[in-house]
């Protein structure tokens, strides 16, 4: 890269996560300010009923990244609407999802998405392979023609955009499905991503996550259905 290097964003929806809150968003929050890559921004958009995570995220030592906390009391539960709050405080070049639970594996990841990304200009949109915890299990991401029925990404903490893809935001429609929705509008508007096959960040699972807590059989079948009202049925393929 040469000259000035481009601004890395990382967009973090943030809640009380069931007494989990505090310690996930200092583990993310320390994994990001350990990186060797600068310059990056973090924007913390926080759902919380209390000030615990603003008083967490106050107290990190920064070493030079810049954090925006927003207290965002609209629409309290739907990751959707908060990522979409995160979005009109990021600046920069490259946008990278976060949700709270995760965190980036090691030091050199955000620079070494920067520069694969700026080897390969001709994508605007990346998806990265993780491990999940504690399972210790690999993902590392594909396409799939069947991606609004078929997850082979992960979850949106593997995307990471090009800042002129910031206006396809994501639809507070879904919660479950809100990730599958995504991606095809993505694919949509900008084609397959390009999948990193490097292990990018550690995927958090357990009983906290939003698909083991409100995310119902009842809701996901009624999503489902709202996917289908969306796009057809059957639901479109998306070949590459």
């Amino acid at each position: 890269m040469d000259g000035k290097k481009p601004l890395y964003s990382i967009l973090i929806t943030t809640y009380e996560c069931h007494g989990h809150g505090v310690q996930f968003i200092k583990e993310n929050l320390n994994a990001i300010v350990s990186q060797t890559y600068r310059p990056i921004q973090v924007v913390v958009s926080d759902h919380s009923r209390d000030d615990a995570i603003e008083q967490a995220v106050s107290a990190i030592d920064t070493s030079g990244v810049e954090i925006i906390y927003k207290r965002y009391t609209e629409h309290y539960g739907s990751p959707c609407h908060n990522w979409n709050n995160a979005l009109l405080y990021a600046t920069g070049d490259y946008l990278h999802y976060f949700a709270l639970d995760d965190r980036l594996r090691d030091e050199n990841t955000v620079g070494d998405i920067v520069t694969y990304a700026e080897n390969n200009r001709g994508s605007r949109w990346f998806a990265t392979g993780n491990i999940v915890e504690p399972r210790g299990s690999v993902l590392i991401p594909s396409w799939n023609d069947t991606i609004l029925s078929k997850n082979t990404l992960s979850g949106p903490s593997a995307i990471v955009l090009r800042k002129d893809l910031r206006h396809v935001q994501l639809d507070p429609t879904f919660i479950y499905f809100l990730d599958l929705d995504w991606y095809y509008r993505l694919y949509k508007e900008a084609g397959v991503p390009n999948c990193i096959k490097r292990i990018c960040w550690i995927n958090r699972f357990g009983t906290h996550n939003l698909s083991t807590t409100i995310c119902t059989s009842q809701r996901v079948n009624e999503e489902r259905k709202l996917l289908i009202a969306k796009y057809g049925d059957p639901l479109p393929r998306s070949p590459a």
